[in-house]
């Protein structure tokens, strides 16, 4: 869901006029309640579980974004905040998940609709919405500029990451400089050959220390030192995007074309078979199989890629892809050319 379908959601399902929602990095630290002549059944209802009165809504909000130390604000330089709780409900409309993590009163909604990384600590590996599940204890990463209603309970759609969580493995989110030591002071990263390094536009590159410096990162990691700051040799870093960078990342989405992507899968990799389902799922993918067209269908938010038993032709959002193999069955999977990779 793109951010301005969001703000048109929270216009619409505001639960005050003036006030109706804050960004995700923002906390509320007074809040007033005035008469509204016109508050409806809705508003009443919340503002009776805030503690008000029925007719009253809320007014006046004073809103704090850094943290403070020593009485002075800190210039804190993570773009990004993060939220650990337990999914205690999910709800599918249409194509998107309304992932559920805490209470309906203090808790939040979060609106997947898959564009967004999901990682499973234990295994590394990459999973669907559809594999999400009430119960798990995740780690949802959230840009501080995210638009959050001011409903109960709060919805978010705008998260890059969701990390479930293991008793085998710790994560952490923060910004790290230089030396790779996050601005906490708590975690220095000693990265080595075995840490997986990535990004969230599964850019196909070897990354290195130096591609975590001075940005935002998710880490996963088990054992550290007792050092101040500790350290640890990570097991995952997936590097989060500046401002900037999702400046340029929005940007080039919206000049790039289908065609282009076409162009560069062709003759691309030496070509290998792989089964359809085990890759387009490693990547976070949805797959569905429409045994009258005996083809496999494979969404990831806006990206949709049909594959068709027996035909060399991939079908990629509004255009055609010609592969060099078609697609075949071998026990009882969908094998296609390597070639689908860089679809993903």
């Amino acid at each position: 869901m793109r951010r301005k379908q969001f703000i048109a959601l929270l216009m619409a399902t505001a639960v005050v006029s003036q006030s109706s929602f804050l960004m995700a990095g923002e906390q509320v630290v007074n809040t007033e309640v005035s008469v509204s002549n016109d508050a409806n059944e809705t508003d009443n209802t919340v503002v009776e579980l805030l503690g008000g009165k029925s007719g009253e809504t809320m007014i006046d909000v004073a809103l704090e974004t850094n943290p403070t130390q020593d009485g002075e604000k800190l210039d804190m330089k993570n773009e990004y905040i993060s939220q650990q709780g337990e999914i205690t409900e999910i709800n599918k409309e249409g194509d998107y998940y309304n992932i559920l993590v805490g209470t309906p009163i203090d808790g939040t909604v979060y609106i997947v609709e898959g564009s967004e990384i999901i990682i499973e600590a234990a295994t590394l590996g990459y999973l669907a919405p559809s594999d999400l599940k009430v119960g798990m204890n995740i780690t949802v990463i959230v840009p501080k500029n995210a638009p959050m209603t001011m409903s109960l309970p709060a919805k978010i759609s705008d998260q890059v990451a969701i990390i479930v969580n293991s008793d085998e493995a710790t994560t952490n989110m923060s910004y790290f400089n230089e030396e790779l030591v996050n601005e906490e002071n708590t975690l220095q990263l000693n990265v080595g050959r075995e840490t997986y390094i990535t990004n969230t536009t599964g850019e196909r590159r070897i990354f290195t220390g130096e591609d975590i410096q001075n940005h935002s990162a998710v880490v996963i990691y088990t054992i550290t030192t007792r050092s101040i700051p500790a350290q640890t040799n990570p097991k995952m870093v997936l590097i989060l995007p500046n401002s900037e960078e999702l400046s340029n990342e929005e940007e080039t989405r919206n000049t790039s074309s289908v065609e282009e992507v076409c162009d560069l899968v062709a003759g691309s990799v030496e070509n290998k078979s792989v089964a359809v389902r085990d890759l387009a799922e490693a990547y976070g993918y949805e797959v569905k199989w429409n045994h009258e067209t005996k083809s496999a269908t494979l969404t990831k938010g806006e990206n949709t890629i049909v594959v068709t038993l027996g035909k060399v032709e991939v079908k990629h959002n509004n255009t055609v892809c010609t592969f060099q193999e078609a697609a075949k069955m071998e026990n009882q999977k969908l094998i296609v050319s390597n070639e689908l990779e860089n679809l993903l």
